[in-house]
């Protein structure tokens, strides 16, 4: 287990799942996490379409003011799926699943 903070330790655990080269799962996304960490996604998301990597995504329903227009902008990038559950669902925590890694971003 490792314990990073801040937005470096942000980019490198996502780079690092470029490399293991499976699918990606997402979950318990904020909506806000675009405008947090904004060239550091759009970066990951052209590594991740290049290297034809899917990507699903599950947006918290609390976050979705603007969301809908997220899921759909993501569902229209190659290699990518994007939808959400309802509110009671909602996780403070982001997941991100790769092969055999596990990534919690809070």
């Amino acid at each position: 287990m490792k314990l990073s903070r801040g937005t470096f330790a942000i980019r490198e655990a996502l780079m690092n799942l470029l490399e293991i080269g499976q699918p990606i799962a997402a979950y318990g996304i904020p909506q806000k996490a675009p405008e947090i960490i904004g060239p550091i996604l759009k970066d990951f998301h052209e590594r991740r379409i290049q290297k034809k990597i899917l990507m699903r995504h599950i947006y918290n329903r609390g976050d979705m003011t603007g969301g809908e227009d997220r899921v759909k902008i993501l569902n229209k990038m190659p290699y990518t799926e994007a939808r959400h559950l309802p509110m009671k669902y909602d996780s403070p925590v982001s997941t991100n699943i790769c092969g055999n890694k596990v990534i919690l971003f809070i």
